[in-house]
């Protein structure tokens, strides 16, 4: 299942980044929101599952950390990205770092 969701995302953001209308980056952004949810839903389950309850929260609160890391370097980044060059390639980005990630994580 995690290896699925992060299809949806990466997908979603292709969909998003390629768009030649509004519907259609809404509904590449609308594709990409269900397929990172599902990251970070499934990652805290996968989390939840294999550690004991003394070690729990020390993991959950790093997935935390992580997640406000990247909602607040997240915009700024995006921001820069969007004034210096296109947009495009705030969505595109995520498309080769995706199949890197699921190469790495099966080593």
């Amino acid at each position: 299942m995690l290896v699925c969701e992060v299809w949806v995302f990466i997908v979603g953001n292709i969909i998003a980044g390629t768009s030649r209308s509004l519907s259609q980056l809404v509904a590449g952004r609308m594709v990409a929101g269900v397929g990172g949810a599902g990251l970070l839903s499934l990652c805290t389950i996968i989390v939840s599952q294999l550690t004991n309850e003394r070690q729990r929260s020390t993991y959950l609160n790093l997935i935390n950390a992580v997640f406000i890391i990247a909602d607040s370097l997240g915009p700024i980044l995006g921001g820069l990205l969007a004034k210096s060059g296109n947009w495009r390639w705030i969505f595109l980005l995520n498309a080769p770092i995706g199949p890197l990630s699921e190469y790495v994580s099966s080593l």
